[in-house]
């Protein structure tokens, strides 16, 4: 958890410095000042990271009613996925200088959303997490007592504690 708020902080700390800041958060909205207007994006669904994913997504809605797609994770996931790959080797050079200093790296990337892709997303979303949901009540209530069950735009470089 620790690593995952430091990759946070350096991430807001890094958006701040271009003139991105962070304004408030509730579990419906998100609010940044860009320059020097004021911004607000709803939530529509966040995607943890995970190992399997190596990356964590998030679903938002613009003030004018646009749906994106915002992913951070490991470059090696990121890169795969990419539609335009202008620019990667420089890219990817910058990376392995980074790494090679000894620094956590992550590479961030957008996707424009239509309303009908969302829309099939969100039902499988959705219908995932009512599998998932249950699956977990089953193991929970036949587990034996005591077990548990856990369940591009840019590049971060920073020490990890």
């Amino acid at each position: 958890m620790l690593i995952s708020f430091l990759d946070e902080r350096a991430l807001v700390e890094g958006a701040r410095h271009f003139g991105f800041r962070f304004e408030s958060r509730t579990p419906e909205f998100v609010t940044i000042k860009v320059l020097d207007h004021e911004e607000r994006y709803e939530i529509l669904n966040v995607l943890e990271f995970s190992s399997n994913r190596k990356r964590m997504s998030v679903v938002v809605r613009n003030q004018s009613g646009q749906i994106k797609l915002f992913c951070k994770g490991a470059d090696s996931v990121i890169f795969e996925r990419l539609k335009d790959k202008r620019n990667s080797e420089t890219t990817l050079g910058h990376l392995e200088n980074f790494a090679t200093e000894g620094l956590r790296t992550l590479c961030c990337a957008v996707a424009d959303i239509s309303e009908e892709h969302y829309d099939v997303f969100e039902i499988m979303i959705y219908e995932f997490q009512c599998f998932f949901n249950g699956m977990i009540a089953g193991m929970e209530k036949h587990a034996p007592q005591g077990s548990h069950c856990l369940a591009r735009q840019g590049n971060e470089a920073g020490r990890g504690i």
